[in-house]
């Protein structure tokens, strides 16, 4: 359902849209769904470990952190040689690839695990749905799969990519457009930030990947804040409600012919900046330096609203890994939603992202 309201406009009424809250999922999203915290859905030190044993290659040290596992793991299948995650499975001897060309092959190893997975996952279950309520105007997922839709109906949609208007690497405009829906739910777009393995060349799973990272957030960030000065600039944009109202109902027209959404906000990042967040499944340590810097954004751009009309940032987290000294600070301002246990924390969460703002705010 689009959430809507009615202005007057002399003797006649036109429907408003009223901007929806976005979800913003983890690993721990899966760990809900199955009960289990080491599936390679939920664990990516799992994920690494599955992708050894597609390639046949020695799993590294658990010692080191994921991005440095993978980095390893892409040196013992140079360095050995490995089986290629194909239908021909050929053997690839050792230093006989290129090394951009064995991280390719490690993805679709990646993409191999998770499609095994795929298979046996609960995706009609009302927890694996939760990712498709309509409350949420879109969903950003930092995982790379879609187990939560049927595998027989859904729709990868490569958004605007190739338009070539944007400074990016052909990667990170994939990674920055791209998206999932189910047919089944038609108007819930899911972004995948960190790629999909829809298209295996956007997992970003090594140094490289997150090296372009920072880059491509900045450019995303510049087309936002040029869509968001010429709006502003038009006569029938006098408040950030009306803004609001602007952007949802031009983000609606993604698909329709003739109407298609302004590139510079037809992204992932836009709706991080705009819609109201609430993170579940998240962990968002201090290494998600990208989040945190895109929250930097974020609270720069309402701080000229008042504190208590300003979109909503909260994260869902467990009583057991709460650090009450860090998120009482609340940066960027992030509230915590603290849980004792994840079924009524989850429950929660959508109480609290169907709520509406009634007022938000003038600049």
């Amino acid at each position: 359902m689009i959430a809507v309201g009615t202005i007057q406009i002399g003797k006649f009424y036109r429907k408003r849209a009223v901007i929806k809250p976005c979800l913003i999922v983890g690993s721990g999203f899966h760990s809900w769904v199955l009960g289990h915290q080491n599936t390679a859905l939920s664990s990516w030190n799992t994920l690494i470990d599955e992708t050894a044993q597609v390639l046949q290659v020695s799993r590294p040290s658990q010692t080191l952190p994921p991005v440095l596992r993978w980095e390893r793991l892409l040196e013992s299948a140079i360095d050995n040689g490995y089986k290629r995650a194909s239908d021909s499975g050929h053997w690839i001897l050792a230093k006989a690839g290129q090394a951009n060309a064995v991280e390719a092959d490690a993805k679709l190893a990646v993409k191999e695990v998770l499609r095994r997975h795929h298979q046996n996952y609960p995706f009609q279950s009302t927890k694996s749905q939760f990712i498709l309520d309509e409350i949420f105007g879109t969903v950003i997922s930092l995982n790379f799969d879609n187990c939560w839709t049927d595998p027989r109906n859904f729709t990868y949609d490569p958004g605007l990519f190739g338009h070539k208007k944007t400074e990016l690497t052909e990667v990170e405009e994939k990674r920055l457009y791209c998206f999932v829906k189910s047919n089944n739910h038609p108007l819930t777009r899911v972004w995948f930030p960190k790629g999909s393995v829809n298209d295996p060349s956007t997992i970003r799973m090594g140094l490289y990947d997150y090296g372009s990272q920072p880059n491509a957030l900045k450019e995303a960030f510049k087309l936002v804040k040029s869509y968001e000065k010429d709006t502003l600039k038009s006569d029938e944009v006098i408040d950030w409600k009306k803004y609001e109202e602007s952007f949802e109902e031009a983000s609606l027209n993604h698909s329709e012919p003739g109407k298609e959404t302004d590139y510079r906000i037809n992204h992932w990042v836009a709706h991080f900046l705009y819609r109201p967040i609430y993170f579940a499944g998240v962990g968002l340590s201090t290494d998600e330096s990208g989040l945190w810097w895109l929250l930097a954004q974020r609270a720069r751009n309402h701080s000229r609203l008042p504190y208590g009309e300003r979109p909503k940032t909260v994260i869902l987290v467990h009583a057991d890994t709460y650090s009450r000294e860090f998120w009482a600070n609340r940066p960027f301002g992030v509230e915590p939603l603290v849980c004792d246990n994840w079924e009524f924390g989850w429950e929660e969460l959508l109480a609290r992202a169907s709520k509406r703002r009634e007022h938000p705010g003038m600049f």
